[in-house]
């Protein structure tokens, strides 16, 4: 279903557009089959007979003859989704102007996504996964917050195209992360297509 992060900026509510508003849209839940499955009846016997929610309609609708109605609990819904706005969150970041988004599944925790901007390219040195000798990367470093298992997500252009790849957060920094570039990527991609020898996963390493 649609997310309630920032829909009061939506000009229409539901996938379907049929809400003209937050408070049109709260009643909706309340009453569908497959929700809530409840009456307007219902749902104001039921706030009436919990003594705390007759206090706080009274409250907030001083002015009303019966303050628990159910447009006063729709419209308490609406004032509450009002407030659900993601000022500069990752998204919003990245609809601002950032050079990229990243994604994943740290901790398989569900789809991350976040967004970056790119400090520059770099050429890196360090030892291979098999604890071979050095190799030289080239890679982006950037402004975001990588999170811890994030890598081998794809990094995205603002056209939705991979232009890279997640592979590490910075362990001074937690607004500095480092994706390896397409340029790197691309002959291990072109490799990938056509390789199907069985290779070893060599040792694992710890530390």
């Amino acid at each position: 279903s649609p997310t309630v992060l920032n829909a009061v900026f939506n000009a229409a509510q539901f996938w379907d557009g049929r809400a003209k508003d937050l408070q049109e849209q709260a009643k909706g839940p309340v009453q569908a089959s497959v929700e809530m499955n409840s009456t307007p009846e219902r749902v104001v016997a039921t706030l009436k007979s919990i003594p705390e929610y007759v206090a706080e309609f009274e409250k907030a609708f001083p002015n009303d003859k019966d303050p628990v109605s159910f447009d006063n609990m729709a419209y308490a819904l609406e004032a509450f989704e009002v407030s659900l706005v993601t000022p500069n969150s990752p998204f919003d970041r990245f609809l601002a102007g950032d050079d990229a988004a990243l994604a994943g599944f740290p901790g398989d925790q569900g789809l991350w996504v976040g967004a970056a901007r790119v400090r520059g390219v770099l050429e890196a040195k360090g030892a291979d996964i098999y604890g071979g000798p050095g190799t030289v990367r080239q890679i982006y470093s950037l402004r975001a917050e990588v999170r811890r298992g994030a890598s081998g997500g794809p990094m995205l252009d603002p056209a939705g195209h991979v232009v890279g790849m997640v592979f590490a957060t910075s362990l001074d920094d937690p607004q500095t992360g480092y994706a390896m570039t397409y340029a790197e990527l691309a002959p291990v991609v072109k490799g990938a297509s056509v390789g199907d020898a069985q290779v070893s996963t060599g040792a694992c390493r710890t530390g």
